[in-house]
């Protein structure tokens, strides 16, 4: 009887820490749009992971996280015409944001809560910045 329920503890234990899960995150990077090309920059816990310039549309970038927050995703636009941004954690979509123009800049950042917050936007003379708080 001691066995049977050391091993249901063994077994429960491990559902609990499934269901917890391990701390890594499915995490993905989206852009898509109509401009003709984007320069792209993407970090997580202050440590580059890419660094392209003249993507062409649409690109994205999935790998599996095992460390903590925050997800960054910056675009920048070289062409004049749209282009939208997205983070996705484990298929939610967590953050997104969309840049028009030459020049324009996007900035998302996640966090890990449970909300994002949208980009809000700040005129520059040249470029439009949004910078998700």
């Amino acid at each position: 009887m001691k066995n049977l329920m050391t091993v249901a503890f063994a077994l429960s234990l491990a559902g609990f820490m499934t269901g917890c899960g391990s701390g890594v995150r499915d995490v993905k990077y989206l852009v898509t749009g109509d401009t003709s090309s984007v320069e792209i920059q993407a970090r997580v816990d202050k440590g580059d992971i890419f660094d392209e310039k003249d993507i062409k549309l649409p690109w994205e970038k999935e790998f599996a996280l095992n460390v903590k927050w925050p997800l960054r995703l910056w675009v920048k636009n070289q062409g004049s015409l749209s282009f939208t941004a997205q983070i996705f954690v484990n298929g939610e979509l967590v953050a997104e944001g969309t840049g028009s123009g030459l020049y324009d800049e996007l900035e998302l950042t996640y966090d890990g809560s449970s909300q994002a917050r949208a980009p809000t936007q700040q005129k520059r003379a040249d470029a439009i910045i949004m910078t998700a708080l």
